[in-house]
């Protein structure tokens, strides 16, 4: 074996084992100086800082808005189900007056005009005012009706001193109601022309058992029916600020992503263009 070939070898073989190993050196320390470059910037961790704040502010919000967008969502499709349920309700009250124009057969009541009206109409809509003497609230005012009580066969004196006292009362716009407790009085008004003229010429009209009925339903329907409408109203105007939500929303969204987009050319060398603001 030639010995001074194999030192030889050995001597490259160092030579290039301690060249190598002085290139790697010196990358490491460069690349290690680069990072320690990069790192001590305060202007990149501030940079990170916040884009990882906004970040962080989005995740929160995704958690607590999910609730309430839900319990929204939510109402909105249960607003939208009652609505749809409204033409129930005409075809309801048009059953209603097919049901008033046929032979209606009421449950006889012997009670006082007040109690009767009190069965009906709850104390905010009529006003007693007296024995046998109520107001009935209306949309056109207060509007009274007087109760003819039942007794033998009515005078001209008694007719008169009730068309009297119901007319100083009446309504501008309806009149009053003369109501007849018994109905063989009312049959017994009916078949006096001159009563009946006296009643239409001051606006008033009289009333036996089924038409106090049939008024005092209607007028329950009708105040029933204007407490439901403020109740719709007030939920359909509560949905008016949320038109447009989405859309903004939508502009918000997409102005962040492409600002995000310009961002990330901007560091690749492109030129940066200004952010378009979102009106709330």
């Amino acid at each position: 074996m030639n010995f001074p070939f194999v030192l030889v070898l050995a001597l490259l073989f160092i030579a290039v084992w301690a060249l190598v190993s002085y290139f790697l050196m010196r990358i490491n320390r460069q690349n290690r100086t680069d990072k320690q470059a990069k790192v001590v910037q305060p202007a990149f961790r501030l940079a990170d800082q916040w884009i990882m704040e906004s970040q962080r502010k989005i995740e929160q919000f995704i958690e607590s808005a999910e609730a309430p967008l839900g319990t929204a969502q939510h109402e909105l499709l249960e607003l939208r189900l009652e609505a749809g349920r409204l033409p129930q309700g005409v075809k309801n009250l048009r059953t209603l007056r097919e049901s008033l124009v046929g032979h209606i057969r009421p449950l006889t009541l012997s009670k006082p005009l007040g109690e009767i009206v009190g069965l009906y109409l709850s104390p905010a809509n009529f006003q007693p005012e007296g024995p046998g003497f109520v107001y009935l609230k209306t949309a056109m005012g207060m509007v009274p009706v007087l109760e003819a009580p039942k007794s033998g066969a009515i005078t001209d004196a008694e007719m008169k001193g009730w068309l009297n006292r119901l007319s100083t009362h009446a309504n501008s716009t309806i009149g009053g109601f003369l109501y007849f407790a018994g109905e063989e009085n009312y049959r017994t008004f009916e078949a006096n022309k001159a009563w009946a003229d006296a009643l239409r010429n001051h606006r008033l009209m009289a009333l036996d058992f089924k038409g106090l009925t049939a008024l005092l339903i209607s007028l329950k329907v009708s105040h029933e029916t204007n407490q439901m409408l403020q109740v719709f109203q007030t939920g359909v105007q509560n949905t008016v600020p949320l038109v447009g939500q989405s859309d903004k929303m939508g502009a918000a969204l997409t102005s962040l992503g492409a600002s995000v987009l310009n961002a990330q050319s901007a560091l690749e060398g492109g030129v940066p263009s200004p952010s378009k603001e979102v009106k709330e």
